[in-house]
């Protein structure tokens, strides 16, 4: 092979697109639990749970019960979301959360997505950061990953037919209560 198609052949190769990989709903939830977006997605289950009918209207004991199928409900919709969220490159955006989360700059980055997540609105970083890790936060959130994922902060859904089907299901055998589907959509 001449020198000319030897240079042909690598730039093709460089040139070639990767083909986009979205992320499984297996590692959206792995990541979901290391910020911690999981713990809350359980908070707003019991907070259904205990203020929202026909729940309210239950004995203690059946709501103790109820929560298990609503935080799974509750907690696979989010997963779902955030999964769109991170599109065709979500593999590769997990990829990069998860690389950054495992410096001490992201470490903390990550308990910040938390307490904005509990605040509602974003918190200073702490006085703690050195410069340089202020630096790797700023670069970190200027990136596409950290945008894919944050979108699914604005999503608004409803749950998934199969999803809200599953639970009151669930309620049904494991707590003997009936709660029609529509009170869960």
């Amino acid at each position: 092979m001449t020198a000319a198609r030897l240079l042909l052949l690598a730039a093709l190769c460089v040139a070639m697109p990767v083909a986009a990989v979205p992320a499984s709903e297996t590692s959206v939830a792995a990541l979901l639990q290391r910020l911690g977006i999981e713990r809350f997605g359980e908070e707003i289950a019991r907070d259904i749970v205990q203020a929202v009918p026909p729940f309210v209207e239950m004995e203690a004991s059946e709501r103790d019960c109820a929560q298990g199928p609503m935080r799974t409900l509750v907690i696979g919709h989010m997963r779902q979301i955030f999964t769109e969220a991170l599109g065709e490159q979500g593999a590769e955006h997990l990829a990069t959360w998860n690389a950054f989360i495992d410096t001490p700059a992201g470490a903390v980055a990550a308990d910040m997505v938390l307490a904005n997540m509990r605040t509602g609105r974003m918190q200073p970083p702490p006085d703690t950061l050195s410069r340089e890790q202020l630096a790797q936060i700023e670069a970190f959130t200027q990136g596409q990953a950290f945008w894919a994922l944050v979108s699914g902060f604005d999503q608004v859904h409803s749950f998934a037919p199969k999803r809200v089907k599953a639970a009151s299901d669930e309620m049904a055998r494991t707590c003997g209560i009936q709660v029609p589907v529509e009170a869960l959509s």
